[in-house]
């Protein structure tokens, strides 16, 4: 058989069209939480929203097959192995279509016997999100062959496009018909986008129903453990918020985590750029892998830290001035924006973890952050803390997360040790300084002057890096 010689995946090409995709991603996601919430009440916001909940815990019905196949397909496309890298497709297919149909016969029988609040809603919600959910899985499964054998550019592109499509149709969803709008609206911009991608992505896919397969499911175990794991961690606030305080708070605990989630685009960034890198270092050794993940860290440490500042005072400024009914919750969010760069680390974190074949300690690990966020939830709840001051006790315990992560995969020999975690730290303390001091700050100065200096030094620094474009692929090597 003849074999093509691939290119290693290029690093600064890399950050270029991940660069581009965040870019759009970002402004995207700002589009759709400057208009949405503003159309929506809290309660409304917090049932459109808590259907991602249902969406994050589906992705288990996989049994890890797909975050399987996203590890081993750069090793297997860039040692030219095509008849391993096809058997590996046509498993994770095969796999992926079983678990698609278990999770759907799930959301039938939920759909027909839920009886709790907001029943009308859930009823409906759960029944649409059947093809919502199997064609999104599918559009994920060609986007991660994309992104795993390093095809950039055309992997941005279809991004770029699906995040548009979608904000293009639920906005009317929601404006016209509500929180059920929107999951109507979510429905018809899946099934326009799984056209576009399967014209435009040439993946062959054969059923193969055989032992193999079987035996396969045994090495996604891991895999299926690390998702089950590394999603509880993340979401197990929002569902116990959800649980004790209802849909009202928690519309605006999500309006906090939807800017919060800034950092996590800018993350993503880093982690398309670097992930096809750190898994071809970790064919020399374990070492190398992590260095290269620590620098992937120091990139979107200092780039969240510059962020940061501006980021709070105009988030202050847009609840002041724009989401007038989310203003309860102007006393947390500025606390939570801490919560979307953590959670850019740990993304990144985990890619690490990958790499080194250390999925068992990342399992534990999650684990832990599970029970130290659920913990203090409750232990909170049960002493009588304000919604509020749950928050806080979440933004420490996110801390301590961070920690737990990074000392589980890095150690005082790899570059950066010490400048990563102290960039963290700062973040942390910086988003609860502003938080308490925020109020003196501005006896000083109108909020509406902070912004437009941050507008302006945010101005020049982005012709200052563009200037020095050289500069910023060195650094990024």
């Amino acid at each position: 058989m003849k074999t093509t010689k691939y290119k290693s995946p290029n690093v600064a090409q890399g950050l270029k069209y991940s660069t581009t995709y965040g870019i759009t991603l970002i402004l995207s996601k700002m589009l759709r939480g400057l208009v949405i919430p503003k159309i929506l009440e809290p309660g409304a916001y917090g049932l459109f929203g808590s259907i991602g909940l249902f969406t994050r815990y589906l992705n288990f019905s996989d049994l890890g097959a797909v975050a399987h196949f996203t590890k081993e397909i750069p090793r297997l496309h860039f040692s030219n192995d095509l008849k391993a890298q096809q058997s590996l497709v046509n498993q994770t297919f095969s796999v992926l279509a079983l678990g698609l149909a278990a999770s759907s016969f799930t959301l039938l029988v939920l759909s027909f016997y839920y009886k709790g609040d907001n029943a009308d809603f859930y009823k409906i919600a759960l029944v649409l999100l059947i093809p919502i959910f199997v064609l999104g899985k599918i559009r994920e499964f060609h986007m991660c062959y994309l992104y795993g054998i390093g095809m950039y550019r055309i992997n941005t592109g279809i991004s770029i496009f699906a995040n548009y499509a979608t904000l293009i149709s639920v906005v009317p969803g929601v404006l016209l018909y509500g929180a059920i709008g929107g999951v109507v609206a979510t429905l018809i911009s899946e099934i326009f986008l799984i056209i576009i991608v399967l014209r435009t992505v040439n993946l062959p896919l054969q059923w193969e129903l055989s032992r193999p397969l079987f035996h396969g499911v045994r090495l996604y175990l891991k895999q299926f453990l690390v998702q089950v794991t590394e999603t509880l961690s993340v979401t197990i606030d929002q569902a116990l918020l959800l649980l004790i305080f209802g849909p009202v708070s928690f519309g605006i605990y999500l309006l906090g985590l939807t800017f919060a989630w800034i950092f996590e685009a800018i993350s993503e960034v880093f982690n398309t750029a670097f992930y096809p890198k750190i898994m071809q270092a970790s064919l020399v050794n374990q070492s190398s892998a992590i260095n290269t993940m620590q620098q992937a860290i120091f990139g979107y440490a200092m780039s969240s830290l510059l962020l940061l500042p501006g980021v709070m005072v105009s988030l202050d400024w847009l609840i002041i001035n724009y989401f007038t009914k989310f203003t309860l919750g102007l006393d947390i969010f500025s606390l939570m924006l801490f919560l979307g760069l953590n959670r850019g680390c740990l993304a990144l974190f985990k890619k690490g973890y990958l790499a080194t074949n250390k999925e068992r300690v990342y399992i534990y690990n999650s684990l832990l952050i599970v029970a130290i966020n659920s913990l203090s939830v409750t232990v909170a709840w049960v002493s009588g803390y304000s919604f509020n001051e749950i928050v806080l006790v979440l933004v420490c315990a996110n801390l301590t997360s961070f920690f737990v992560f990074y000392r589980g995969l890095v150690d005082k020999k790899q570059n950066h040790f010490m400048l990563n975690q102290t960039m963290v730290v700062s973040g942390f303390f910086l988003a609860v300084l502003y938080q308490y001091k925020r109020a003196v700050m501005y006896q000083f100065m109108n909020i509406d002057t902070v912004l437009i200096v941050f507008v302006a030094a945010y101005a020049s620094l982005f012709l200052l890096l563009w200037k020095n474009k050289t500069f910023m692929k060195r650094l990024v090597g």
